[in-house]
Order: structure tokens, then sequence, then C-alpha cells
């Protein structure tokens, strides 16, 4: 009987006794020593939202919990505190440093603000003062500002040593971001603006031809890149042109309603970000080409002056391509036969004449159904990783488009080339296998993926060659063996990057290297590491969608 009164006893002592929560306590430390009586802050994060203007596309809801002075010691606390999310921030001499912490046990956190970010801010070759810089710590939060003075410098001091922070200079409308770990010396180059596209050229088009019972099925993939020495960039519009054929119907694109204005025969995207000198858009449009008459002709100008234009119909759509400015190929890719035309340098204004065979116009125009996924998966299977070795093709003709120079006009009317169709002759060339001279450890995601396609066609144009006879076998067992080595290492590579991601890059850039993934065990690594990071949701629908992507495609 006693010895059950004593247990409820206990019972009854631990269950009236409040809980006790966690505690956050830390200290503040600077090259001069402990730092006293500054003001740390402490509130509970409430969630966070998308934001295209954020500089991590995510913004943060804070709801301040208290605030204390550090001691003497440079040591402050929060005591008894619920678990849950906190952001702990300390503000000495103009720059605020701050702390996002997840928790569920005493957390201890020391800010060592013995850090520096420094550097100079040039247009062109010679410094610029007046420009704003910003500073935005790991989690996108702002840390402070400054502005560009006479020699062009500018320094952020007395910030947290070893921590990530983004700093953005801002000119003419236009942010320029570096990602640096303090301290750390960070330069900007900024630009002049223009909303005029004379300096666009386009890297690559990629056309892929399909049919059904009614029209020709049209997926297109589009590369623009600056050529210029200003930035193309307006905060009205800017528009880059996309030429179509005239009868189509049911046109797709992977840009948004509003950035997209269609007419007859050109289709106009608005990129919605600065496209910097050297820097390259691309999009995606799909639509159904509806001839009328034979024979049928696939012609478009060419808006801007174009390196390369490649144009595919699998063999078994029963489609064929003629040109009197380039011989059709037939390539294997992933065990399929596509026949490509290929042109090269073509000048903007020119018009390739494509003819497809094969296809009778019929009245009727086809269902409505959307077909941009399904072209999408039929390029999975090969077709898309075409066009980025187009320069790489071993022992490949291409057909190059060349303007003869008349002294009379050299630029010709509107700045397209002078002389016209009758101008344009065809020159065979061989395009040699091309490497980047660095090491796979140096090379980066793009680049890599890019050698990996490289590597796979540079292995089908050595089957191609052994079968014709043009290579002797003991050459194409070595060559064969030296080349399949090398892509072991480069899928290696490209895997490693990938699970190593790093997640803190603006939302943007994780999209291009997300969208390419193709393995969903790193994606679903890659979202834990978000949850447990910076926890962007829209990070997180990027992982999602790729992964229902790959999942419906096999």
């Amino acid at each position: 009987m006693k010895g059950k009164l004593l247990i409820f006893l206990i019972i009854l002592i631990l269950t009236t006794v409040p809980a006790i929560g966690a505690d956050i306590s830390g200290n503040v430390i600077s090259e001069s020593g402990k730092l006293a009586g500054l003001i740390v802050d402490l509130s509970k994060i409430n969630g966070t939202e998308s934001d295209e203007n954020s500089i991590t596309g995510v913004t943060y809801d804070f709801i301040p919990v208290a605030s204390t002075v550090t001691g003497y010691e440079g040591e402050f606390v929060f005591e008894n505190l619920d678990n849950g999310e906190y952001r702990v921030n300390v503000t000495y001499e103009g720059v605020t440093s701050g702390e996002n912490i997840r928790l569920q046990d005493d957390t201890f956190v020391e800010f060592n603000l013995s850090g520096t970010i420094d550097g100079y801010v040039f247009k062109y070759n010679s410094t610029i003062d007046g420009v704003p810089v910003y500073l935005y710590d790991f989690y996108g939060i702002p840390a402070g500002n400054t502005t560009s003075g006479n020699n062009g410098t500018y320094s952020f001091g007395n910030i947290a040593a070893g921590k990530n922070y983004f700093v953005s200079a801002v000119y003419a409308e236009v942010s320029y971001t570096n990602n640096v770990t303090a301290p750390a010396s960070s330069d900007f180059i900024v630009y002049d603006t223009t909303d005029k596209s004379d300096n666009i050229g386009v890297t690559i088009d990629h056309i892929v031809l399909s049919k059904d019972a009614n029209s020709i099925l049209v997926y297109e993939y589009i590369q623009f890149i600056n050529n210029g020495d200003r930035v193309f960039f307006s905060p009205e519009r800017t528009w880059l042109a996309i030429p179509t054929p005239r009868d189509i119907s049911n046109f797709q694109t992977d840009v948004m309603e509003c950035c997209l204005e269609r007419e007859e025969d050109t289709a106009w995207i608005d990129p919605m970000i600065p496209l910097m000198p050297g820097e390259t858009y691309s999009t995606e449009i799909s639509y159904r080409f509806n001839p009328t008459s034979e024979p049928v002709f696939f012609n478009r100008i060419t808006m801007y002056n174009t390196d390369y234009i490649s144009i595919l119909s699998e063999k078994i759509n029963g489609l064929g391509l003629e040109s009197t400015f380039s011989e059709s190929n037939i390539v294997n890719v992933n065990d399929k036969e596509f026949e490509v035309l290929d042109f090269m340098n073509i000048p903007a204004g020119m018009t390739p004449d494509v003819k497809i065979t094969g296809f009778v116009p019929s009245k009727n125009t086809g269902s409505d159904l959307g077909i941009l996924l399904p072209l999408l998966l039929l390029l999975s299977a090969g077709a898309l990783s075409y066009p980025f070795v187009r320069k790489k093709m071993l022992l490949k003709k291409k057909k190059v488009f060349t303007v003869k120079y008349n002294p009379d006009n050299p630029s010709g009317e509107n700045g397209v080339p002078s002389g016209g169709n009758s101008e344009i002759t065809a020159l065979g060339i061989n395009a040699e296998n091309h490497t980047s001279g660095k090491t796979v450890e140096e090379m980066s995601f793009h680049e890599l993926l890019a050698e990996r396609n490289n590597l796979f066609e540079s292995i089908m144009g050595l089957e191609n060659e052994f079968n014709s006879g043009n290579v002797s076998e003991q050459e194409y067992m070595a060559q064969k063996k030296e080349r399949r080595d090398s892509a072991v290492l480069v899928i290696k590579q490209l895997k490693d990057t990938a699970t190593n991601l790093d997640l803190t890059q603006p939302v943007p850039e994780l999209e291009e290297v997300i969208r390419h993934i193709d393995d969903i065990d790193i994606l679903e690594k890659l979202f834990e590491r978000e949850e447990k990071g910076m926890d962007r949701n829209e990070v997180k629908e990027l992982i999602e969608d790729r992964i229902e992507d790959i999942e419906r495609s096999e």
C-alpha cells in the first residue's frame, strides 16, 4: 500500500512541474576581442513565401520574440524557448549578422564579426563610383548596404567570418550578384543596357519534326546569345523573335503567357531577365504545322545571325527532309534513326529552304491536344542531345552558309548582311572532335553534360566509320575503349556534381541544373538537403516536378 502511494506522489509531482524549454545562447567576438553592449534580437520564423524579387527566391515572415544585450564577455542567452525555427540577429556598426536556428535542444551560436567583403566596381575598363552595393546573408536576408567610392571601391566590415553571403551591385536597374564566403574580395563589372536586339545571335536552333494523321508536329529548342557589350534589358519589355511557318496552330511555349506575343509568322518572347554580354537564354516552343498544298516547304526566315540549325525527323515517322543547301544525313541516337539537315553560319534575313516529303496535306488540322510533353519525351530518347555536339561529330560533313563580301555595302541594309539567297554558297567542312582542355573535376555541370554527349556521339561516329571500313579493327578497339573509359569518368563526375549541388544558389540557377538531372535517388537526396537547409518551397517544387517528369517518361 505504501509503495503504491509513493508511486502516485511521484507521478503527481512530475505532471505538475512546468515543462522547461530549450535555450539559445552564444557570444559575439571580433578581431578586437569580445563585444559587450550589442543588441541581440530573437524572432520566430513564421514561414516563408516564394518571391521572385528575393535574391534566394524566398522571403521570411518573422515574429519578434525578445531582445537582450551582450554581457561583458560578449555573451547572451534566450531561455526556456519552445521548439521551432528562430532567427537570431546582432547588429554591429551598421551591419546585421544573423543565424537561422531549428531549435530542439539547447543551442549555442557564436558570431565572429571579424570578416570583411570588399572589392571594386568597374564599368568596362574603368572604375565607377556611386553604384549601390547590397549585402545579403546565406538566407537572402539583407545585412547591409553601401555605395562604391571615388575609386570604385566598396567594403563591408565586421561581418560573420566563415559565413556565406550574396553581394549585389545595382547599375541601370540591373543587379550583378556574387556568392562569396567572408572574408573575401569580390569585384563587379557593370554595363549599360539596351532594348535593341542588334547584337543578339542564335547559337543553336534545334527542330524535331513528327506527324499525326493530319498535321506535322514541330518541337523547337532555341538558344539566344548576347554578342554585344551592353546588357539586353529594359524595365519595360525586351523581345526575342522566333520565326514560324504561317500555317500553324496549337502554339505552346515554356514561357508565361504574359511574356508572349504572336504574329502570323513570328513568336515574340520576353525573357524577363537581363541578358548579360556573352550570356545565353534558351526557350522551347511547339506547334502543329498545317500545310495546305504540295510540295510541302518548311521555310522560316532567320531573325538573327545563327551559328547552327538542325532539323531532325525520326525515320519511323516517314517524313523525309531535302534542301539545296544541305545534304541530309542519317544519325543513330539511342538506337533510333533520325534524318538530319544541318545548316551552319546562317546570316540574319536568310531563309534556308527545307522540303518535307512523305506528307499529304489534309483539310483537317488535327486534335487540340497539347503536344509539347509528348515531343519532350521523344527528345529524351536521344534527339535533344544532337545539337550540343554539332561541332564535335567525328568525320561528319556539314554545310556552311557564307555571304560574299560587298565593298559597297559590307553590312547590308538594316544590319542584315548583304547578298541575298543568290549570294549563299554551300561549303563542306570537317567538324573536329572538341575538348575543353579541362579535367572532369574542373568542369561545370553543363560542361560535363556537353562532354558526355560529345563522347556518346563520338563513339557512334566511330562505330559508323568502322562499319564503313574506314577504321582498322585495332584502331577501332583502342579508340572505343578510350572513349568509353572517358564516358564512365564523365558520368561518375556528373553524378557527384549533381549530388553535391550547391543549394544556396538562386532558384533560376538551380532550375537550370535540376531539369537535367535524371537520377531520382539524387533528386530525393537534394530534396532532403533543401528541407534541412534553406527549405525553399520553390526549390522543393522544382525537384518534385523533375521526379514526376522522369516517372512519366518511364
